[in-house]
């Protein structure tokens, strides 16, 4: 008597470990999906970020040499007038 009372219990309980590892196989095959999925989605943002970081640098950069450009011309000019005044000096104290 007592194994047919033990027998509906078991089968219970086996069935319940069945369905939970199936349960468990599937939901853990989710989740490393999303996971990946999720890494490549962060993986997106960065480059994204990454991305517009080196434009606005590329603007600065183009920026800079602009302004650099423009200081050779001023400092060329500079010495020029500066060869001329001594030139000038050289031609009065003489």
């Amino acid at each position: 008597m007592m194994e047919n009372e033990l027998l509906p219990v078991l089968s219970t309980v086996i069935i319940s470990f069945i369905t939970a590892l199936i349960t468990w196989g599937f939901t853990r095959k989710k989740q490393e999906q999303e996971t990946i999925s999720t890494e490549l989605d962060n993986v997106e943002k960065a480059t994204q970020i990454w991305r517009e970081l080196a434009q606005d640098l590329k603007k600065q950069i183009d920026q800079l040499q602009k302004e650099m450009n423009e200081l050779k011309k001023e400092v060329h000019t500079y010495r020029k007038e500066n060869q001329q005044l001594k030139r000038t000096l050289k031609t009065q104290n003489a």
